[in-house]
């Protein structure tokens, strides 16, 4: 979740309205954004994995 858009500009959440009066109409749309920080830090961790173990088989192999 990133913001609340519309007659109410907030980026709380949960978000409480307290109606006061008539209003016609009432848009409120929530906006959400992709976070792909977790995805990218579990690629960085296989990876470096990898790595080290590519490391490790090579260095066994040199020495037998």
């Amino acid at each position: 979740f990133k913001e609340w858009r519309g007659c109410i500009n907030s980026t709380d959440n949960p978000l409480n309205l307290t109606f006061k009066g008539y209003r016609s109409r009432l848009f409120i749309k929530a906006i959400y954004e992709k976070d792909y920080s977790r995805m990218y830090l579990s690629i960085s961790v296989l990876i470096a994995a990898l790595a080290a173990t590519s490391i490790i088989l090579a260095r066994r192999k040199m020495s037998s």
